[in-house]
């Protein structure tokens, strides 16, 4: 199988990944973990660096079960909304074989000026009716759902 930091650096190369992080602000790092391995996603002026190795300053934590990694970094789609609905739907589920575990490390408030909000709206209509459908509607549901962010893990 490819290394793991391979098929990351591919991911963050699609299009809709790329979209999806332009809104992020410039020096924001996200780490990843995935098979084993620790990565730094990093957001640059311009672009967007992956590193190996644990984040400096991460503002969230993904640790990705190797099924919801190989899951996402294959994802036959390079729709925006179906992306997120699935990286979306990994973070939802329980079982601790097929989803992501998020470790907030920041603010809620740090989260919105940072751009995460962006990313979110990003997904259209098939990420806002993911969310409505799980009780997060508008501004306030995101902001109630950031602050339950803080060490979700599957057990």
């Amino acid at each position: 199988m490819e290394p793991a930091y391979a098929r990351l650096s591919r991911f963050f190369e699609r299009s809709s990944t790329k979209k999806a992080y332009e809104s992020l602000k410039a020096g924001t790092e996200i780490e990843i973990i995935a098979q084993g391995e620790a990565f730094t996603f990093e957001r640059t002026k311009t672009s967007h660096l992956i590193k190996e190795g644990k984040a400096r300053s991460a503002h969230l934590t993904f640790e990705f079960s190797d099924n919801a990694f190989d899951k996402i970094v294959s994802f036959p789609s390079d729709d925006i909304g179906e992306l997120g609905v699935e990286m979306l739907k990994r973070v939802a589920v329980r079982d601790k074989n097929e989803g992501i575990s998020i470790d907030l490390h920041v603010s809620p408030l740090k989260l919105a000026t940072s751009g995460y909000l962006g990313v979110l709206l990003k997904g259209g209509p098939a990420v806002a009716k993911f969310l409505a459908e799980r009780g997060i509607i508008g501004p306030r549901g995101i902001q109630k759902a950031f602050k339950k962010l803080k060490g979700v893990h599957h057990d």
